[in-house]
């Protein structure tokens, strides 16, 4: 509930109600299955870091940027940066540096 007054007529309550549309839903799920893919990837929980803390970080880059150009109707390769992540040759989505998650 928010107070608000406006000139004239008053001071009024106001109920917000949100309503989430699913954006939020995806940076979740996407961080989820991130941690999952990279849990084997212990040397990355190094030099005060973690794979938490590397995902979120790329969390944020996703929301401002590479969300917003996906095509949801398509079926679509997401790169992922994760800075020291070491590849693990041709047939695998783990590539250095990198991560390819599939929708």
């Amino acid at each position: 509930m928010v107070k608000v007054t406006i000139p004239n007529l008053g001071t009024l309550l106001i109920v917000i109600l949100g309503d989430n549309c699913g954006a939020s839903y995806l940076n979740v799920n996407c961080e989820k299955l991130l941690i999952e893919q990279l849990s084997t990837e212990t040397y990355l929980n190094d030099n005060h870091n973690t794979i938490e803390s590397l995902v979120r970080g790329w969390i944020r880059t996703f929301e401002t940027h590479q969300k917003r150009t996906i095509d949801i109707t398509k079926k679509q390769s997401c790169l992922v940066k994760i800075t020291g992540l070491k590849g693990k040759g041709e047939d695998s989505k783990i590539d250095s540096n990198c991560i390819y998650l599939d929708r």
